[in-house]
């Protein structure tokens, strides 16, 4: 008997230095062992992530399954396998660069226990840097509003689902393009369909690491176009196409948010006391929560270098707006006329106020000059400026004039060396990854070669699981004549019917065999794979690929291949 209640979906590719700390978390959360199962499927990861996941789990309190995919087929197709696998009324989605809270599968359960007409349930998720584990802002952190969502995304993967509703509602699209959006697209679709979905308040129960492979950050300008056009084709989303230059600008600032902490003691800032708005809202507005004197207020622009331009902070309380006294700091290297120059990647301005004050809404108009890198230009440009205007001032000392002079050739030369280091150690950079990238192809090729696989598997201590291996290719290998030899499978049939797997350059053939057989996906006219696992519920349950069963025992025992024959 299945008492499987939540089937906990990870997908994985060449994340093996991250999944230890996701799985991790998973073990130690506070659900019964007996009703929940970890499923990790990893899209043919070239790295160890395989060895790290069976090691991390081979003591697992709770059920487990890994499931290999043959070849890469991307994070939508490898979500949908793992659905498919599940045995859970209800699924949570995890990635495996992510980890969660204790409690995190706990309360989400007992939201949707709690809201039975609801086909899903999300909460507020922190996002931190993958290098020191910095809070650097949050994610999920609003109500589900169909209406908001078309303006952008705004809710992640990370949220528990009904089984049984999100198949319904069709899971994920394997029609998408593959360049992310995947959990965007489904969000849209529960909106469009008016299915209710659960924002759980509070803090944030899960985590979300933020790294230079990530997909949301690492959009090429006919990716994002290509994600928009399609959504437009779906859905009356206000996102626009955009030109390169101005997509560069677009992604720069969805990197980024402002966030605003309130000090209500002397206890310091803190992350539970702050509030988060995105950069490319002008103003940027800050709700506080209602009866709580605040002492003062600590604005963190964004979090990256930046030059900004502070037009006008303006306080609100219950009745309207307010003008206390305030004295602003910051730790910007340079301020004039409202312009700050911050070479600190973490800038900051503190707001005091001479008494304790009650807020319930803060207005700042701000202007993003410049972020990034591009900074260190503009404030090497002020530093000159006020050089020269130093040495103006100088006129008629021609000696200290001489003198200054000569110490700004000087600085000069230090930052003209200091920048040819920068662009010797860059072209150093290239050439390593670039060395990297040649030797992980080679070993991706050693992998692959028969020898290597020959020479592994003779290589473990356990013969049977060599034995084992050699049984699994021997009967993949006779399972795909098998198909081939049928008569049932049409190649030209199954890729017109699935652009997905077209699209993917996957051997039509494997996919059906792997994949597409127990998804339901027809071979050809001839054989209805869905309508036969429905008719053989044993089938269906041992997994095994529908044409597959037919061919070896379903014939002979007489079991129908479509409704008509």
């Amino acid at each position: 008997m299945n008492n499987i209640l939540i089937s906990v979906i990870i997908p994985n590719y060449n994340y093996a230095q991250y999944i230890m700390q996701c799985l991790q978390s998973m073990l130690d959360s506070d659900f019964d062992t007996d009703k929940m199962e970890i499923i990790v499927v990893d899209d043919a990861s070239t790295d160890n992530s395989v060895e790290v996941v069976e090691e991390m789990m081979k003591n697992s309190r709770f059920p487990f399954r890994l499931l290999r995919n043959e070849t890469n087929l991307g994070l939508i197709l490898s979500r949908n396998r793992g659905i498919a696998y599940a045995r859970g009324e209800f699924l949570f989605f995890l990635d495996s660069d992510n980890y969660i809270r204790k409690d995190c599968i706990t309360v989400h359960l007992t939201a949707l226990q709690q809201n039975p007409e609801a086909i899903a349930c999300y909460a507020p998720i922190q996002d931190f840097l993958n290098i020191h584990g910095e809070h650097c802002g949050r994610r999920s952190n609003q109500s589900f509003d169909y209406h908001q969502l078309l303006e952008g995304p705004y809710i992640d993967a990370m949220a528990m689902f009904r089984k049984k509703n999100l198949v319904e509602a069709g899971i994920y699209d394997n029609k998408m393009p593959t360049h992310g959006w995947e959990d965007y697209e489904l969000w849209l679709r529960l909106g469009k369909l008016k299915k209710k979905v659960i924002f759980i308040e509070g803090e944030p129960l899960s985590f979300y690491r933020v790294h230079q492979l990530n997909k949301s950050q690492n959009y090429k300008p006919d990716e994002y176009n290509h994600l928009v056009y399609y959504l437009k084709q779906h859905y009356p989303v206000k996102l626009n196409l955009v030109q390169s230059e101005a997509l560069d600008n677009l992604i720069h600032q969805k990197k980024h948010t402002a966030q605003l902490y309130y000090q209500t003691d002397n206890a310091g800032f803190d992350e539970k006391n702050s509030i988060l708005d995105h950069i490319e809202n002008n103003p940027l507005h800050f709700k506080l929560p209602e009866g709580k004197a605040v002492l003062q207020l600590r604005l963190d622009p964004l979090n990256d270098f930046a030059v900004v331009k502070l037009n006008h902070i303006r306080f609100f309380d219950i009745e309207g707006e307010i003008f206390p006294t305030t004295k602003i700091t910051s730790n910007a290297d340079e301020a004039e006329n409202a312009i700050y120059y911050f070479s600190n990647p973490d800038p900051r301005f503190i707001i005091g106020f001479d008494e304790a004050i009650k807020i319930t809404e803060v207005e700042v108009d701000i202007e993003y000059l410049k972020t990034g890198t591009d900074v260190f230009s503009e404030i090497g440009k002020i530093n000159k400026f006020k050089a020269e205007k130093i040495i103006n001032l100088t006129e008629g000392n021609e000696n200290l004039k001489d003198q200054l002079a000569q110490k700004v050739a000087e600085l000069e030369q230090i930052s003209d060396d200091l920048n040819q280091k920068i662009r010797s150690c860059q072209n150093e950079i290239n050439s390593l990854q670039s060395q990297d990238a040649a030797l992980r192809s080679e070993l991706i090729t050693v992998k692959s070669s028969f020898s290597y696989k020959i020479e592994k598997h003779l290589s473990l201590v356990n013969p049977e699981r060599f034995i084992r291996w050699i049984r699994e290719k021997t009967k993949f290998t006779k399972n795909i004549r098998l198909i081939n030899e049928s008569g049932l499978f049409d190649e030209k049939y199954y890729l017109l019917n699935n652009p997905d797997v077209r699209d993917s350059g996957i051997d039509a053939v494997k996919h059906f065999l792997l994949y597409g057989g127990v998804e339901g996906r027809n071979p050809s006219e001839k054989f209805d794979s869905a309508f036969y696992l429905e008719q053989n519920p044993d089938v269906k349950a041992s997994g095994i690929n529908p044409m597959v069963h037919y061919l070896l025992f379903g014939r002979n025992e007489g079991r129908k291949q479509n409704p008509k024959k």
